[in-house]
């Protein structure tokens, strides 16, 4: 049985936006169940290389969240600018969060784009 991981924001603390694929990759595999973790990093990778700054027109990020569309619900997990979305932890839990919400990788379909 595996617990589900918290995808609250914490409160306090600095971004770490400077974090190394290594240490990314990590905090992927402490937010994401141990059954998701892997296509989890899949997607990660094809989306950002890791790299927490990453950002196009859209969206924002290790996992490429989308401020504009899910900024409403985002919020009600204490995400309340697009900034905070270059923080690979908060990535990764929005994503998370996305995940459940989606009830699956949709959004992350290649059908999306």
């Amino acid at each position: 049985m595996t617990s589900t991981p918290d995808t609250a924001v914490p409160t306090t603390g600095t971004p770490n936006t400077g974090a190394s694929a290594d240490e990314v990759k990590q905090i992927i595999r402490d937010v994401w169940p141990d059954e998701l973790e892997e296509r989890a990093l899949e997607i990660a990778f094809r989306e950002s290389r890791y790299v927490p700054t990453a950002k196009n027109y859209c969206c924002y990020g290790i996992f490429q969240i989308y401020w504009s569309v899910h900024r409403s619900w985002l919020s009600g997990i204490g995400i309340t600018s697009d900034q905070q979305l270059f923080d690979p932890a908060t990535n990764a839990r929005a994503a998370y969060a996305l995940y459940q919400r989606a009830g699956g990788w949709g959004p992350w379909s290649q059908t999306n784009y």
